[in-house]
């Protein structure tokens, strides 16, 4: 029996060609890369990568809730937890001083960049 409400695969394709590249940059229309083909090059996904891919999904349901083809959005439901915050360490002394010479040797044009930096330090936040 042959139903006339679109799968999500029959959904996700339309909604990629009528909504969403019609607003895109020409410089933003890429090839679908691996899973997102269907060649899934058997890489586990960053968790950066697992929230763009829900972000996206409900992005589309939303559309979808709009033209009244579902009641609900699921996606939304979801919760992706965000990613940990690395500890990062400050450089040593030595540390400093070998990428300054490193630089210094290499003519990097941010050089003077670099020496202000490292004497003033970031400020936080």
């Amino acid at each position: 029996m042959a139903t006339s409400t679109p799968t999500l695969a029959q959904y996700l394709d339309r909604w990629l060609k009528e909504v969403v590249e019609p607003d895109l940059k020409p410089t933003r229309r890429e090839e679908p890369r691996c899973c997102a083909a269907g060649d899934c090059c058997d890489q586990v996904p960053s968790r950066r990568t697992v929230q763009d891919a829900r972000a996206v999904l409900r992005s589309a349901l939303t559309n979808a809730m709009t033209e009244e083809l579902i009641s609900k959005n699921v996606a939304g439901l979801v919760k992706v937890r965000s990613g940990r915050k690395m500890k990062r360490m400050p450089w040593s002394v030595e540390e400093a001083r070998q990428f300054l010479e490193a630089a210094r040797a290499a003519r990097d044009p941010l050089y003077p960049a670099y020496v202000l930096i490292l004497a003033l330090g970031f400020r936080r936040g």
